[in-house]
């Protein structure tokens, strides 16, 4: 369902918070980096393990970047626009 509505209002980036209870993140990733519609389209994870991730990881997953968690909710935009190199 999320790979449909993905394909349908293709988003600018994705925000992902791992981990998710209903599915596994690190699943969710691979499946988006197969899809080639979807896999183009940069993630940026949000965790509260940001610390698991070494750069060398999230590069083999292709993640352009990852958000600790507790973050504070209002420098959350300026932190996903300097990930992804976006003019604010």
């Amino acid at each position: 369902m999320l790979k449909e509505a993905l394909l349908i209002r293709r988003p600018d980036a994705i925000l992902l918070d791992m981990p998710m209870l209903a599915t596994d993140g690190l699943g969710v990733i691979q499946e988006f980096r197969n899809h080639p519609l979807i896999q183009p389209i940069p993630i940026v994870l949000i965790t509260a393990k940001a610390s698991w991730f070494s750069p060398q990881q999230l590069k083999q997953m292709r993640i352009v970047g990852a958000i600790a968690k507790p973050f504070n909710p209002i420098k959350l935009p300026k932190q996903i626009t300097d990930i992804l190199n976006w003019k604010s």
